[in-house]
């Protein structure tokens, strides 16, 4: 094995007693090496190992490993004169001065190392050194084995290198041993950016580059030629697009992306074949692009939308217009001869210059046949077959205008579709910039007033199918309908409406324009239609609402058919029933989706969540182990969400302090609640946060399709926790025991102390006193006395009976809350730091006993069993960070979940932090604003009790006791060793 590593060397390890050994270290290149790739050629005396490395220094070197040994070799410098700049020769000669007989950049001394295995004696020489590149070396890739037979193979001498420098070079050996370029791959002064790597296909007659822009490009051998020619390769934006538009007449479509490209994808139709492809990328820019339209219903002109402040207009060049007509894209009738040659290259990716006819008249004399692959620069080459990569970067179209009149970065654009105006709108936070601006394309000229009405960003305009109205659409809930004047040229405001409950992301008029569509990110999908005996466009009501379990972001209606796509990539199509009503007929999940967490269609929902009294350590449940208390949650949980045993098909449990507890104590609990047999188990261990990653395993696994009911909680009896006594013999004296609370729980052994020393360490960072905590902690038990009092804990408390000598005992409230003196709060002396100390006994955590479950289903599961769940799960997260840190966690695991589940902190009604101390909240309340009104508003663990590994869980079934329908909350937990979870959920 071979490895490189930041010294500059490369190391090579071997095999012994299925342990890898170091034997070797290899110096030589004068930066990080990038790429190696080992080659076995057979021969008569043995197998020859070459290792080929390639480094940032822009050499390619060969090392030589052999199974016998031999005469010193002589160093091969292998200089591709024909491809070699003269400033690389003389880096190449200047380093070849400066090195003497005891360097080792270009030493051959022979390395003799032996395999312990066999006693075999291996020499490794350094072979040759390969010049042609004058960038970083990418990548290696030697020429795929060829198998004569079951046992015999031929290994070819190629070797393929991938550089930064835009090429990749086949190298081969002559027949004096000197490896020379047999051919160079790529292309200089296209503008783009080098190869990241190179490999070959396995057959060897095709070659595949990888370029840093996220491009592809691909080389076919014809041996009847003898020649490498460009083929076809896959092609794509690599960042998301962000606008799709077909053209007028739906032969082809453009999309723009965040790339800064504008790409444009048809059909190559030949021999009654047709498939699709990106024929042409008319805009290659120096901003992100956002939005498109085609001009006036002309499929050769067309207007783009990036993140600066000017709209651009773009004609096709003639070359297009050929290749268009070749290709079988546009009609033979479109004119050609009127329209620029082609664009040069923007200087700085900004504007697509124009080029005339008769700047270049020797483009004009290309013989037909020549045209169908050649590469002008930059002016509209024609094509008989789609682009190859290199291609598509110089097929500009040239620039015809620029328009102006925004303040900031522009959003969103629509063309009308029988004249030259375009509508316009960008960025805004005010009403001042929240308009749309008319302007006519072509002269340039500003079209009446800017439309005002809305108070934020324009995210969505489109034009009547007869140009008449102007719908628009915006982040502040609103649509906004304007009509065209009849006595002067300008567009009029006649109606709007704020019924959508979020932000409205798109909308489009039917095709009559009688009619239109809004999709919001409130999951809704409202058509709307004139109201009524209304004889003007003043009054429209919403004939029809779609509801939707994810945000609706984007529509498009065509005739009676309606297509919704929405925020997990799903795409929802509708058929028009009625005059107010719509029926799905086809769902397809979208190839890319926006999040990996979301690829699955399948939704996790919550039939029950239940929790047992949290007691003080050696109070009313001290006799009961951790798994009998997760037995008395599991089966209080089932009896609530009405799923049977029988369907439970799998169970998560969090437990921390699982010594002296028995083997699995996930399997005990499935067991003791009566569940199948059959039913697997996993004890979960994230420290404080194992409950709720209990609840996120669960949720993966239903996600996954694994399965479609699965348990989760978490559980721990610190009453339980046993002493632990070292297995090795004593010392003479006595035995050293240990608590396994501390040891097992409570300490930090990176930074060796007790959690509560990494609590004051957060507290100082945050500037946090030793009266907010205080204060904090005192508000957290009059709100946990008060959620008693009013019996708000009630719906999810699981008694517990206790067995005693004198009778059962009935446990059913939380013991923790009532044991406080509130006076003596700050008067308690500091736990952990004795000087300047913040954190005391009362307002951090306690030890305690207790245990929650919660039954999670898929949708279809729900359905089938006829169970009306109590929540959505809709995402989780984790992070970490250094350990003295944890309490920070939260802080870094919940914006995660918030994005993932894409809310902002204001969509939360509620939030549970675990108080595993009271600074917990307070940073949470300062590093991500959290309204503390609105954080643990029942008490947390500062005044009800941390049972560790159920703690994770016990929160979250707290907090959906807590919400109404329609809510959503977030929970998280930090856990020892510098992490947190975090879920975002929503009562049904």
């Amino acid at each position: 094995m071979a490895l490189s590593l930041t010294n500059n060397r490369i190391e090579i390890w071997i095999m012994v007693n299925n342990s890898f050994v170091k034997a070797l270290s290899l110096e030589g290149h004068e930066d990080w090496v990038r790429a190696l790739s080992f080659a076995n050629f057979p021969s008569d005396n043995g197998d020859n190992l070459v290792l080929a490395s390639g480094s940032q220094d822009g050499y390619i070197r060969l090392w030589n490993i052999t199974t016998h040994l031999d005469n010193k070799p002589n160093l091969q410098v292998n200089l591709d004169k024909s491809t070699l700049n003269s400033a690389l020769l003389d880096d190449f000669e200047r380093k070849m001065q400066e090195s003497d007989a005891t360097t080792s950049s270009l030493s051959t001394k022979s390395h003799v190392f032996t395999d312990q295995n066999t006693s075999k004696q291996y020499k490794l020489n350094f072979e040759a050194l390969l010049l042609g590149h004058d960038s970083w070396i990418t990548g290696l890739h030697w020429h795929p084995v060829q198998w004569e037979s079951d046992s015999k193979y031929i290994q070819p001498q190629y070797l393929l290198s991938a550089s930064a420098d835009k090429s990749m070079i086949l190298w081969a050996p002559q027949s004096d041993g000197m490896w020379m370029n047999e051919r160079r791959f790529g292309e200089f002064g296209t503008g783009g950016l080098g190869f990241f790597g190179g490999l070959f296909s396995p057959n060897g007659k095709e070659v595949f580059a990888h370029g840093l822009n996220g491009s592809f490009h691909r080389w076919v051998h014809t041996p009847e030629m003898g020649l490498w020619q460009p083929e076809l390769a896959i092609t794509g934006h690599p960042k998301p697009v962000k606008d799709v538009v077909w053209d007028p007449n739906h032969q082809f479509f453009l999309s723009a992306s965040l790339d800064q490209s504008t790409r444009l994808h048809g059909p190559w139709k030949r021999n009654g074949v047709e498939s699709w492809h990106e024929l042409n990328r008319p805009q290659s820019h120096g901003y992100d692009m956002q939005a498109l339209a085609f001009i006036g219903g002309d499929s050769s002109q067309i207007a783009s939308a990036a993140d600066e402040k000017i709209v651009r207009t773009f004609e096709a060049p003639k070359g297009w217009i050929r290749s268009a007509k070749k290709l079988g894209v546009i009609d033979d009738n479109v004119d050609e001869e009127s329209r620029p040659l082609g664009a040069s290259l923007p200087p700085q990716s900004l504007s697509n210059r124009l080029v005339k006819n008769d700047e270049h008249p020797d483009e004009l004399k290309l013989k037909e046949e020549d045209k169908d692959w050649s590469l002008s620069h930059s002016y509209g080459t024609q094509l008989a077959k789609p682009p190859v990569e290199e291609q598509l970067v110089t097929s500009l179209w040239p620039e015809s205008n620029k328009l102006f009149g925004h303040g900031y970065e522009l959003f969103s654009i629509a063309a009308a579709h029988h004249s030259n105006l375009l509508a316009t709108a960008c960025k805004a936070q005010s009403a001042k910039h929240a308009v749309v601006r008319i302007t006519d394309a072509i002269k340039g000229m500003h079209y009446g007033n800017p439309l005002e009405g809305h108070t934020l960003t324009i995210t969505s305009i489109q034009f009547s199918p007869d140009d008449k109205m102007i719908l628009s659409v915006s982040r502040d809930r609103t649509w906004r309908l304007f009509e065209k004047a009849s006595d002067k040229e300008e567009y009029i405001a006649v109606a709007a409406n704020k019924s959508h409950g979020r932000i409205i992301w798109d909308c489009q008029f039917s095709n009559c324009g009688n009619a239109f569509v809004t999709a919001s990110r409130d999951k809704t999908v409202r058509v709307w239609c004139r109201s009524a005996g209304s004889k003007d466009n003043s009054s429209w009501d919403a004939v029809c609402v779609l509801k939707f379990d994810e945000a609706a972001t984007a529509v498009s209606m065509s005739g009676k058919l309606l297509a919704v796509g929405l925020e997990n990539g799903l795409i929802e199509i509708y058929e028009k029933n009625g005059l107010s009503k719509a029926k799905p007929i086809a769902s397809a999940i979208a190839l890319g989706t926006r999040q990996i967490s979301n690829m699955s269609g399948r939704e996790v929902y919550i039939a029950a969540a239940q929790r047992t009294p949290i007691a003080s350590i050696n109070g009313g449940l001290a006799t009961l182990s951790a798994p009998q208390l997760g037995v008395v949650a599991v089966k209080k949980a089932l009896e609530k969400s009405n799923v049977p045993a029988s369907a439970v098909e799998e169970l998560y449990f969090g437990q921390v302090l699982q010594a002296g507890c028995g083997q699995s104590p996930a399997r005990q609990v499935v067991l003791g609640a009566g569940l199948p047999d059959t039913v697997d188990a996993t004890t979960v261990n994230k420290v404080c946060a194992s409950g709720m990653k209990a609840i996120n395993l669960a949720a993966q696994s239903i996600r996954l399709g694994e399965k479609d009911v699965v348990v989760a909680g978490g559980m721990e009896s610190m009453s339980n926790a046993p002493y632990l006594l070292p297995r090795q013999k004593a010392p003479v004296g006595h035995f050293q025991a240990s608590d396994a609370i501390m040891t097992d729980g409570l300490w930090d052994v990176y930074n060796n102390i007790h959690m509560g020393g990494c609590a004051e360490s957060a507290a100082k960072k945050f500037d946090i006193t030793r009266e907010d905590q205080d204060n904090y902690a005192i508000e957290s038990y009059r709100r946990s006395a008060d959620a008693w009092k009013t019996g708000r804990f009630d719906n999810e408390i699981a008694e517990v009976v206790v067995k005693t000598r004198k009778g059962d005992i009935i446990v059913k409230e939380d013991e923790e809350y009532k044991k406080i003196l509130l006076d003596k709060v700050p008067s308690l002396r500091p736990a952990f730091q004795k000087e300047n100390g913040t954190v005391t006994p009362a307002n951090a955590s306690t030890l305690n006993d207790g245990a929650s479950a919660l039954i999670l289903v898929s949708k279809e599961k729900a359905e089938e069993l006829g169970i009306k769940p109590i929540a959505k799960l809709i995402a989780s997260a984790d992070a970490a960070m250094a350990p003295i840190d944890f309490p920070i966690a939260p802080t870094k695991a919940l914006p995660i979940a918030l994005q993932k589940a894409n809310v902002e902190v204001k969509d939360i009604a509620k939030f549970e932090l675990n108080e595993a101390f009271s600074s917990v909240a307070k940073i949470g309340e300062k590093a991500l604003g959290l309204d503390l009104a609105k954080v643990n508003v029942n008490g947390g663990a500062v005044s009800l009790g941390h049972p560790i590994g159920n703690s994770g869980s016990r929160i979250v079934v707290s907090l959906i006791h807590q919400l109404t329908t329609g809510e959503k909350g977030a929970a998280a937990i930090c856990n020892g060793g510098g992490a947190a979870t975090a879920l975002v959920l929503e009562r049904l």
